[in-house]
C-alpha cells in the first residue's frame, strides 16, 4: 500500500522564487519518497561510472592536455581520447536522462494526486516506460547535437579558446531548451517532440522558467563540481604518474590507487545525482505554475 505524503499542489499559480523553494524543500522534506524510487538508477550510476571513469581517467587527462598544447592539429584532437572521453560523458549523461525520467514520473503522480506516492520501482517500473523512453530521447537529442557541435567547432574555429567558448555558449543555450521544454515533454504524455521548441517559440513567457533555470542550473554546476573534485585530483595525479613512466622514472602509487580512484568517480556521481534531483524538482514546479497560468487564460477565455 502506497504511503501518502502531502505536500502543496503541483499545479498552482507561483513566482520563481516560489518555485524554487517548493522545489528544493520537497526533497529535504521526504527524502525517502525520493529514495525509494531512484536508488536501483543511482546505485547502478555509481558503479558504472565509477569503472568506467577509472579506465578512461588517463584518456581524459590525456585529451584535455592536448587541448592546450602547441602545435597538435584538429587531427590530433579528434581521436581515440577524444572518442572516449565523449563515452565516459555519454554514458554519465545516459544515467542521469534515466534518473531524470524517474523523477519526473514521481513529479507527474505528484501532479494527479497531490502527495508523493511512497512505492518500491520495481512495482510501477511499466508505468514509468513512458516517461523513460521520453527522456532517452531527449538523451539522443542532446547528446547528438553536442558531438556535432563539438567536431564543428574544432573544424571551423581556428583558435581552441574561441572553439571552447563558441561551444560553451552554444552548449548553455541547448541546456535551457532541453531542461524547460524537455520538462513540459516529460510531464505530459500527450506532449510531442515539437514542445521542445516551446522555450524559443514563447520567449517572452519563460522569464520565470528561465530565473528557475539559472539559479538551480549553478546550484547543480557548484556541487557537481565540488563532488567530482577527488576524482579530478586522482586523474592529475595518475596522469603526472604515467608521465614519469614515460620518461623512465618510477611510479609513487600504491597497487591500491585505481580503487580510490574508481570510488572517487562513484561519489562524483552520486553527488551528481543529488545535484541534479535539486535541479528537477524545482523545473517541475516551474512547470506546474506556466501550466496553471495557460489553464487559467483558458478558462478566461472560455467564459
Amino acid at each position: 500500500m502506497e504511503q501518502e505524503i502531502k505536500n502543496e499542489p503541483l499545479i498552482k499559480s507561483r513566482g520563481y522564487v516560489s518555485s524554487i523553494g517548493s522545489g528544493m524543500r520537497l526533497p529535504l522534506r521526504h527524502p525517502l519518497g525520493f529514495l525509494r524510487q531512484v536508488w536501483p538508477v543511482v546505485l547502478t550510476a555509481f558503479v558504472v561510472t565509477a569503472l568506467v571513469g577509472n579506465m578512461m581517467a588517463d584518456d581524459c587527462w590525456l585529451f584535455f592536455n592536448m587541448g592546450f598544447a602547441d602545435g597538435l592539429t584538429t587531427h590530433d584532437l579528434l581521436s581515440l581520447p577524444l572518442l572516449k572521453v565523449m563515452g565516459w560523458l555519454g554514458l554519465n549523461g545516459l544515467m542521469m536522462c534515466v534518473l531524470t525520467g524517474v523523477v519526473a514520473y514521481q513529479m507527474k503522480r505528484y501532479a494527479e494526486l497531490n502527495y508523493l506516492p511512497s512505492v518500491q520501482p520495481w512495482k510501477v517500473a511499466g508505468l514509468m516506460l513512458p516517461t523513460l523512453r521520453r527522456s532517452a530521447v531527449l538523451f539522443v537529442v542532446g547528446y547528438a547535437v553536442l558531438a556535432v557541435l563539438a567536431v564543428l567547432s574544432l573544424f571551423l574555429l581556428p583558435h581552441r579558446a574561441w572553439a571552447l567558448a563558441v561551444f560553451t555558449f552554444i552548449s548553455l543555450i541547448l541546456s535551457f531548451v532541453l531542461s524547460i521544454g524537455g520538462m513540459r515533454y516529460l510531464m505530459s504524455d500527450n506532449s510531442r517532440l515539437s514542445s521542445l521548441a516551446w522555450p524559443i517559440v514563447h520567449i517572452t513567457r519563460t522569464g520565470g522558467a528561465f530565473a528557475t533555470w539559472i539559479v538551480c542550473g549553478m546550484v547543480f554546476v557548484l556541487v557537481t563540481m565540488v563532488g567530482f573534485i577527488p576524482a579530478l585530483c586522482c586523474t592529475y595525479v595518475g596522469g603526472m604518474s604515467d608521465m614519469a613512466v614515460l620518461i623512465g622514472d618510477g611510479t609513487d602509487l600504491p597497487g591500491s590507487f585505481v580503487y580510490v580512484r574508481a570510488l572517487a568517480f562513484g561519489l562524483g556521481t552520486i553527488t551528481e545525482s543529488i545535484a541534479l534531483l535539486f535541479f528537477i524538482v524545482p523545473l517541475a514546479f516551474s512547470w506546474g505554475a506556466q501550466t496553471a497560468i495557460e489553464n487559467e487564460g483558458e478558462n478566461g477565455t472560455q467564459e
